[in-house]
């Protein structure tokens, strides 16, 4: 039996001329969508001048296929996605969509008399594990390196509709795509287009930025940025969230780098957040300028491989919104900085580097030098709460009800905040309440009374037996009398790190400092401010 690909079907008859399928061939594109596809990746099996079979020779098959935009990219240690590329704008595609182009286009196409569309379709249905496996398409190779338009230690990148928004550390320009011979994710373009504020810009160029913007002039901003202002509650922490905000638009990674935590200010009688407190808003509008995955809060669990499955190769930030109680923050540490593994089921893993905000009800427990490095936490304002909106506040609803004009505010105040971030750095907040709600939930309000009024009245001794201090407190409050000492021991260490009255007149807890042991007694130590100044200026003497 002789085997052959034949390229011209005429009259009903097979054509002499014979060509070999190559890694080269170019299968050209319809012109219209009235224009038929020569469909080439086919050859006819002759028996003496006969033909009694046809077959898909793989090499034109998969060249078809990379005809139609579709390519392998790389993203590291022998992980693959398949994505879609045109005009340089890339765009991740899983096998069902690559196997619903692959049969339209099929369908608009013409085969010959013996291998119709309608055949090929059949050949394909019945063997798609075959012609649709990932081992074929991940042959289909781009013959160009895939360079992607990349954010810099000074400079970002925001690509919306009309050009590419460049931002420094002095404003920011849009650029036309021409200028950009590179690639870009789909995902990534903003859809809108922008117009540069001169307001912005002007203020953007003075070097004391953070003393220049006053309440009135945030109103030209939009309310996006009112109601960024109502709540960080003033200048300084306006400015601090600023920065915050343009951090985590900023895709860049090499350098130091935070997980932002957004929590509430208010102290409640039992510590409970009353929350509807705006935070979350907040962190969902970089969604309108960056690629972000979220994840509900109450659904992420930190020893789940697929945790982040949600994410894709193009995301840029990830939140996970509203965090459970006594959530590990350990458990984030190296996603911080190192990144993330995008574990999908029946996919290769791999590891992207986005930035990391969060929200959170509760205060988190982040203790120790390390995590309080990679963590900033922001108290919002008790402006906003459930008897009182945003929509209450603005009469409408955030980005639903924006217009045109509204939109290109927000985008300016964004990309100021980027600018400012580029300008300024990451500018950590002051604490407003976040101490004494870490202390009360993770002692006790009856422990912080006791030593708060031992301070204020000055009767803290300067050495107490721990457990005659622990009996003393069981004294004054009956209902701890099932309290181990060993828990009571702990809190009061907690109480002395984290207790702001307690911070006004007393050396802060160091172990070396403030517990010993003699005799076979176990003892506490408060050393008073003045006592250790004292010290200090006898040692410089």
């Amino acid at each position: 039996m002789k085997v052959q690909q034949d390229n011209e079907i005429q009259n009903g008859k097979v054509s002499e001329n014979v060509v070999k399928a190559t890694e080269n061939e170019v299968v050209v594109k319809r012109k219209s969508k009235t224009d038929k596809r020569k469909l080439t990746f086919y050859f006819l099996i002759r028996k003496k001048d006969e033909v009694v079979d046809w077959a898909i020779h793989l090499v034109s098959y998969t060249n078809f296929i990379k005809q139609l935009g579709f390519f392998r990219y790389d993203v590291g240690e022998g992980a693959y996605l398949m994505v879609y590329v045109e005009k340089n704008v890339v765009e991740e595609k899983n096998i069902v969509e690559i196997i619903d182009t692959v049969i339209k286009e099929i369908e608009l196409s013409e085969g010959c008399e013996f291998v119709t569309p309608l055949k090929i379709k059949e050949r394909l249905y019945g063997k798609l594990a075959i012609y649709f496996s990932p081992q074929l398409l991940y042959r289909i190779k781009s013959h160009k390196p895939f360079d992607f338009v990349k954010d810099t230690k000074d400079t970002a990148f925001f690509p919306f509709l009309n050009g590419i928004v460049v931002v420094n550390s002095k404003g920011y320009e849009l650029k036309p795509y021409s200028d950009f011979d590179k690639h870009i994710w789909k995902q990534q373009i903003i859809q809108r287009d922008f117009i540069v504020s001169s307001d912005v810009l002007e203020l953007l160029s003075n070097k004391n930025v953070a003393s220049q913007i006053e309440c009135p002039f945030i109103d030209e901003f939009g309310s996006f940025s009112r109601y960024c202002y109502l709540l960080a509650g003033n200048n300084e922490r306006f400015y601090s969230l600023c920065s915050l905000l343009g951090y985590s638009m900023h895709s860049f990674t090499e350098y130091k780098l935070h997980a932002i935590v957004l929590t509430d200010s208010t102290i409640s009688d039992d510590d409970e957040s009353n929350g509807r407190s705006g935070k979350s808003l907040l962190f969902k509008a970089l969604k309108y300028t960056r690629n972000l995955s979220e994840i509900a809060g109450k659904d992420f669990d930190n020893t789940n491989k697929h945790k982040y499955d949600k994410a894709n190769i193009d995301t840029q930030i990830i939140f996970i919104d509203d965090l459970k109680k006594n959530f590990d923050v350990e458990s984030l540490f190296n996603d911080i900085t190192e990144g993330i593994t995008i574990d999908k089921k029946n996919q290769q893993p791999y590891r992207i580097n986005p930035k990391i905000v969060l929200t959170s009800n509760k205060v988190l427990k982040i203790e120790g030098s390390s995590a309080k490095d990679r963590f900033v936490e922001f108290e919002v304002s008790s402006h906003f709460h459930i008897d009182h909106t945003p929509e209450d506040e603005f009469k409408h609803w955030f980005f639903r009800d924006w217009n045109a004009d509204e939109w290109n505010k927000f985008d300016n105040f964004m990309l100021f905040c980027v600018s400012f971030f580029l300008k300024a750095g990451v500018i950590r907040p002051e604490s407003i309440n976040i101490e004494i709600r870490r202390l009360t939930q993770e002692t006790s309000k009856e422990l912080i009374i006791f030593f708060d009024e031992k301070v204020l009245n000055n009767t803290l001794k300067d050495k107490y037996d721990k457990s005659e201090l622990y009996n003393e407190f069981v004294e004054s409050f009956p209902d701890f009398i099932k309290l181990r000492q060993r828990t009571f021991t702990e809190w009061v260490r907690k109480y002395m790190k984290l207790s702001p009255i307690y911070s006004l007149h007393y050396n802060p807890y160091k172990k070396t400092v403030n517990e010993m042991r003699s005799s076979g007694k176990d003892y506490f130590i408060f050393v008073k401010r003045e006592t250790l100044e004292s010290n200090v200026t006898k040692e410089q003497n």
